[in-house]
């Protein structure tokens, strides 16, 4: 507690200069809201995070030059085009779910801005079939930020991981999209052909599993483990559902991604080539 108060009264300016010092304190309160075992400090450690990040995006116009690797609790990804930078990140609660956080730096021409993700969108039911916006969002932690064009439509593609609960995690590829008419974003298109077309999708498996999903670059795919039950008899609850040793893909065509069921992987290494990549539980706790 003492640290903590000591962070938030004696280092903390109230007018700041964005540097290395500024991101020192950052990872530091980034470190008690992920590993103090104190609710209250990791609470309070989570409102000043965040409340530290928003004061750079509102002040802070070199924040997208800005280097955030050493904040270990804050994934960062840059759009490919330079357009935007997103930032996501996770609290853990007593009952061993999470709090998720995100926001969008976001330029066009001169105009600078930057929109709030408010993790309300799993209160949605079927999600995968929803579009949302920043107000409903669906937290995760992102790990990769893929852009793909079809005519001239813009779609940026993004894979997360949630960690539903006690008993299973999720991980998802989502869309963004920017409302170029009204300066407004929106996650989920109706692009994603399996079985049918959903605005997005959502796998669920057990805590103790984990499952690979990854952008192959060269073969221009999503590939991802299949998840299975464990027992036949267990379909439908996920907490009970792995990968089973077979790969699906989306492959990217005219516009939508198509599923490709079974897919030969000798020759597709899903353990190198993702530079994102983030430890199975999103952004980790340090021991």
């Amino acid at each position: 507690m003492i640290r903590f108060i000591f962070y938030t009264i004696f280092i903390l300016p109230a007018h700041f200069v964005c540097g290395q010092g500024y991101f020192e304190l950052l990872e530091k309160l980034g470190q008690e809201m992920l590993n103090s075992t104190d609710d209250y400090i990791r609470k309070e450690a989570s409102e000043e995070f965040a409340k530290r990040i928003d004061s750079l995006l509102a002040n802070d116009r070199d924040f997208f030059e800005a280097e955030l690797k050493d904040i270990r609790s804050l994934s960062s990804l840059d759009a490919p085009d330079k357009r935007f930078r997103i930032l996501t990140w996770s609290s853990p609660n007593k009952d061993l779910s999470y709090n998720y956080f995100g926001r969008i730096l976001y330029k066009e021409g001169k105009l600078v801005k930057y929109f709030v993700l408010k993790d309300n969108g799993w209160k949605n039911s079927k999600p995968e079939s929803r579009k949302l916006d920043n107000e409903n969002w669906l937290g995760a932690v992102y790990f990769d930020l893929i852009k793909k064009k079809h005519r001239k439509k813009v779609f940026y593609i993004l894979l997360g991981w949630n960690g539903n609960n006690a008993f299973s995690n999720r991980k998802l590829i989502d869309v963004l999209v920017f409302d170029n008419g009204t300066g407004s974003i929106n996650f989920g298109a109706p692009i994603f052909l399996d079985k049918k077309t959903t605005y997005r999708k959502i796998f669920e498996y057990g805590e103790k599993s984990s499952m690979s999903l990854k952008f192959s670059e060269n073969e221009n795919q999503i590939i991802f483990d299949h998840l299975s039950p464990i027992q036949a008899m267990q379909k439908g609850q996920f907490e009970f559902y792995a990968p089973d040793f077979t790969y699906d893909a989306f492959n990217w065509k005219k516009g939508k991604w198509k599923i490709e069921n079974n897919i030969d992987a000798r020759n597709k290494d899903l353990n190198e080539g993702n530079q994102r990549k983030k430890p199975e539980k999103g952004l980790k706790p340090s021991n």
